[in-house]
Parts: structure tokens; sequence; C-alpha cells
């Protein structure tokens, strides 16, 4: 029996067990993984967020200054600047609190069952945050600014964009696919070695309160 299980109410499998809600069960999992000893067991499951965060804010940088470059732009302008933080901060954000929520806790109460369900589900995340919203935000603000600053790449209507963009984005596909798959491995070795965490503390919990029942009986 381990140490936090989902059975049906009333269930012979239930007999004995303490009831706690969804929430409950969580702060409980929360709880021990923040002071477990030693820390290094569950160190995936309290730093995760922040690695998908990292991750996620990564290629909003390195692709504002790529299609600076690319757009004739000799300099970051305020405009790319001002959009910046959409490009890095508001996807690492996105990420990282995408993966708390919808990844992380799952895992620590297995609400799902289906590991790779959620897998699928963390990879849609990290890609989506990671990698779609850099891409749309750093491209646009370049856009703006090279048309605000008149570079001679720059069309003179929205339409003008379209053959652009495709010359634009037909120069770095190395730089694209690179960015993409950081995001998916990312997502997969997240999820990964989370389970493994949680299977690693939760096994040794049980041994530790085994061990701990068996000293009280001896005294």
């Amino acid at each position: 029996m381990g140490v936090l299980e989902r059975y049906s109410p009333g269930s012979e499998e239930a007999q004995g067990m303490i009831a706690r809600s969804k929430q409950e069960a969580l702060e409980l999992m929360n709880d021990v993984f923040e002071h477990w000893e030693p820390k290094h067991q569950a160190w995936i499951i309290n730093k995760s967020y922040i690695i998908s965060s990292g991750a996620a804010a990564l290629p909003g940088l390195i692709l504002s200054i790529k299609f600076r470059k690319l757009l004739g732009l000799r300099k970051m302008t305020k405009i790319q600047m001002a959009t910046l933080p959409a490009a890095t901060v508001l996807p690492g954000i996105m990420a990282g609190v995408g993966h708390k929520i919808l990844i992380t806790d799952d895992i620590l109460i297995q609400e799902t069952e289906c590991p790779v369900c959620v897998d699928v589900r963390s990879s849609v995340i990290q890609f989506t945050a990671g990698f779609i919203f850099p891409l749309f935000f750093s491209y646009t603000g370049a856009a703006i600014a090279a048309t605000a600053n008149n570079a001679r790449i720059a069309p003179n209507n929205l339409k003008g964009w379209i053959p652009v963009t495709k010359v634009i984005f037909g120069r770095i596909p190395i730089y694209l696919g690179g960015l993409a798959l950081i995001q998916l491995i990312t997502s997969g070795v997240l999820v990964r070695e989370e389970y493994n965490s949680r299977d690693l503390v939760l096994a040794e919990l049980e041994s530790r309160f085994i061990a701990d029942q068996r000293r009280k009986q001896i005294q």
C-alpha cells in the first residue's frame, strides 16, 4: 500500500485510510518534497518550474537579436526593448506556471493515471510557451522596429511583409529547429525525472515509516 493512493469512497481498499481532498493531498505532497532530506532526491520536483521557465525565456532573447540583424537594425531599438519582455519574460512565466500547475502538481498526486498523456501535455505547454510565443513576439517587435526606423528591407505595407517574412525565416531554419527541439527535450527530461523523483521519495518515505513502526513495536 502506498503513502498516497486513490480509492473509491467506501471501497475495501480504502478501509483504514485517511480521506483527503485533492487540495489537501497536494498541500501534503508539496510539504513532503519541500522539506525532504536528502534534498537532491526531491530537487527536480521542487525546481522543475524554474527550469521550464528558463528554457522558455531563452528563445525570445536569441530570436530578437537574430531578427534585428536580419532586418538591418544596427542596435536594439527602444521599440524592440519595449517588446522584449513579451518575447522573454511572458513565455517564461507562462511555461513555469503552466508546468507547476498542470504537470508537477499532477505528478505529485497522480491525478492523471496516464504518464504519456502528462508527457504530451507538458510538451504542448513548453513548445507553445517556449517557442511559438517567443517567435511571434520577437519577430513582431523586430518588424515594428524596422518599420519605425525606415530599414531598407521594411516594406511600405502590411502585405509586403509576407515575402519578407518568408525570406527571413528561410535564413534561420537551423535556429528555429534547434530552439524548438530544446523545448521538447526540456519537457521530456523534466517529466521523466519528476516521475522518478516522486517514486524514489515516496518509496523511501514508506520504508522509513515501516522501519519506524518496527522500532516502536520493539520498544
